[in-house]
């Protein structure tokens, strides 16, 4: 019998919350005009993966994210409050990131 690891029981985040924060930390960083190889570079992530995550399509280390608010100065607290809301379906999110990242 084959000794199997046993399965995470860490959530994995919606689609729709990975695209909400995805597009929060790129509407920040095109705010503050810094490039996506830049910003990668300081991070320690390729372009091509932050692209990914800027798309929604690759989940975000907490570690990561949290080197990414320092390095494009938003509130990431702020960016999480307004993910979670985008997902329970309060739709004026745009505008209150708008603000953050600004």
């Amino acid at each position: 019998m084959k000794n199997r690891s046993p399965k995470s029981t860490e959530p994995i985040p919606r689609p729709t919350k990975l695209k909400a924060l995805g597009s929060a930390i790129r509407i920040a960083r095109k705010k503050r005009r810094l490039s996506l190889d830049a910003v990668a570079a300081q991070v320690g992530k390729s372009a091509a993966t932050l692209s990914r995550v800027e798309a929604g399509l690759l989940p975000l280390e907490v570690g990561t994210f949290l080197a990414l608010a320092d390095i494009i100065g938003f509130s990431a607290g702020a960016v999480l409050t307004n993910v979670q809301r985008e997902a329970d379906g309060n739709h004026d999110m745009w505008t209150k990131l708008a603000k953050i990242a600004g």
